[in-house]
């Protein structure tokens, strides 16, 4: 089935029990509401930001997800903007479309021995810390659920973030340390970084101040950011920031790939299975919102 639009949804959801759903479908609490046999949502990708939580809790629907599929399309990702960034390839790449062939204008530096921080150890920053490893960098992290020879395993030595921020080149945020909903990159952390410092932000479009971003960018404080992200109403696209030469911006492109669409629609369908008929597959522990005990005979709608 093709993606619906919301009133389209509206119409289709009343008779299924289950909606697997990919991150171009909008569940509301409208299209919630309509959904009167509705038991459980299935996201096909590690992302909710497409569902309202709040309104699926509250009317008894569970809200599961793929958390592996699109895992190594992020990481790849993240490894292309992190040496898009210490080259600067689309900085070149514009001078090459005017005709302008001077390499040396943009020299950029490898990353051996160069300091990689990570935010947020989740399972894209695990893999991307092994990639990054192969360059010979400094890798250090901070993640408050792991302790420092769990972060080891990773070639990461754990550091607090204050230790972080002075002498970080290279910042890769995966997740936020201090809650969801949180702009924490701000300018007193933006004045607190190693000057000439790279930022790369995967995942949220809310974990940054826009104006202190630009201004450091502006100055040179921050010499590049690369910006993937989901940004549900395209504010991001209407900021300065989007058009920066200095930023690489793109709107959730590293889980965007063949593989990753077909990973995590098999990893979705897997786990609703597992729900109605425990233990028919063997795949990694969904994140369930919230739980129904019984969900037999689901009849599945499926508008990726």
């Amino acid at each position: 089935m093709a993606t619906l639009n919301e009133k389209e949804l509206m119409n289709e959801i009343p008779t299924y029990d289950a909606l697997v759903v990919r991150f171009s479908t909008k569940v509301t609490i409208d299209v919630l509401l309509a959904a009167t046999n509705l038991k459980v949502i299935a996201c096909a990708g590690s992302y909710f930001g497409n569902v309202d939580l709040c309104a699926a809790k509250n009317l008894g629907v569970a809200v599961i997800n793929a958390p592996i599929g699109d895992n190594l399309s992020a990481c790849e990702y993240t490894c292309c903007l992190t040496m898009a960034l210490a080259r600067n390839t689309m900085k070149a790449m514009d001078l090459s479309i005017a005709r302008h062939w001077d390499p040396s204008l943009y020299v950029g530096t490898e990353l051996k021995s160069r300091t990689i921080a990570i935010i947020g150890l989740s399972e894209i920053a695990k893999k991307f810390a092994r990639c990054m490893s192969v360059f010979k960098p400094f890798i250090m992290c901070y993640d408050s659920r792991y302790s420092a020879s769990y972060c080891k395993r990773y070639s990461a030595i754990k550091m607090e973030l204050n230790q972080i921020w002075p002498v970080a080149d290279y910042i890769i945020i995966f997740s936020t340390p201090f809650g969801s909903n949180q702009t924490y990159i701000n300018e007193e952390i933006l004045r607190a970084c190693k000057r000439g410092v790279k930022i790369i932000i995967i995942g949220k479009s809310n974990v940054f101040d826009t104006i202190a971003m630009m201004d450091a960018l502006n100055t040179g404080h921050v010499s590049g950011a690369g910006l993937d992200m989901y940004d549900e109403d395209l504010t991001l696209l209407k900021q300065p920031i989007f058009n920066h030469p200095s930023v690489i911006a793109s709107m959730h492109l590293g889980v965007q790939t063949e593989e990753a669409v077909m990973r995590c629609g098999q990893e979705a369908a897997e786990q609703l299975i597992n729900l109605c008929f425990p233990g028919t597959y063997y795949t990694s522990q969904s994140t369930v919102v919230k739980f129904q005990d019984e969900l037999p005979h689901l009849v599945t709608s499926n508008t990726c």
